[in-house]
């Protein structure tokens, strides 16, 4: 079910009183897990999926997967790993989501001509914080119209918040909006993490849907297969979560791995 955006929200107030939707922040790289948890981070983002959507059923949805400009760049040294992206997507496809499509954030932040028309996006941060206001922006033009949103990535609480970048003084808070998460820092560094349920994940949707329950997740550092081929940690931030967040699983360091919102 197409959607259309209307002009992009600018006023962070304003943005509060018009939001309406869900989102779901997943705080790891769900491709980057040992092999038995596969099955457990395919199954979290197809019940995600479901879970913000406002459309009748997976074949009547719109995907639209944003690939972080942090995997795409040389500002990670030509970081160009791929996992991510095809995992999520092979994962909703077996779940009858035939419309995805996969876009890069692009080095001026995601536009909102390339948002519209979409009822899920999934933004994939992998091992990097979204990059630009341009993006922050439009995803949460996008949420505030009904656009469900899933945010991925081990440093996906954080904006660069980088002065080289337009207009980032409003962007951490605008960022905290759509995660309920208030960043710490970005993790312990290690290169593992055992996620595991809370006892209200083990009763939410996005843990015990239609598409399997979500077990107990190993997650593994994000090496890439090419050359370069940097590895870094897939750790969960240390976070504060939002008192309207709803903490549906916790990192072995306690932190909140994967958090719902409905934004309304």
């Amino acid at each position: 079910m197409k959607r259309l955006l209307p002009a992009l929200c600018l006023s962070f107030i304003a943005c509060i009183a018009q939001a309406d939707s869900r989102t779901v922040t997943i705080g790891f790289s769900p491709c980057h897990a040992d092999s038995s948890s596969k099955v457990y981070t395919r199954a979290l983002v197809a019940n995600a999926a479901d879970w913000v959507s406002n459309s009748s059923s997976p074949s009547s949805t719109d995907v639209l997967l944003v690939r972080g400009y942090g995997m795409t760049s040389s500002i990670s040294g030509g970081y160009t790993d791929a996992c991510d992206s095809v995992f999520i997507k092979k994962a909703l496809n077996a779940v009858g989501y035939s419309s995805v499509t996969v876009v890069n954030e692009g080095a001026s932040g995601l536009k909102p001509t390339r948002a519209a028309g979409y009822d899920v996006i999934v933004y994939i941060g992998d091992s990097w914080p979204v990059h630009h206001i341009g993006t922050v922006r439009t995803l949460a033009d996008a949420a505030l119209n009904g656009v469900g949103l899933i945010l991925t990535g081990d440093d996906v609480s954080w904006h660069t918040g980088s002065a080289t970048y337009p207009d980032p003084t409003y962007a951490p808070l605008l960022w905290q909006f759509l995660t309920r998460l208030e960043p710490v820092d970005n993790g312990p560094g290690g290169p593992t993490e055992t996620i595991t349920l809370t006892a209200t994940g083990s009763a939410h949707a996005v843990m015990t849907g239609p598409h399997g329950t979500v077990g107990t997740i190993t997650t593994l550092s994000t090496c890439s297969s090419g050359s370069p081929a940097p590895c870094n940690a897939n750790d969960v931030d240390t976070t504060v979560a939002y008192p309207s967040a709803v903490v549906l699983a916790e990192s072995s360091g306690s932190q909140p791995a994967v958090v719902a919102a409905e934004l309304k």
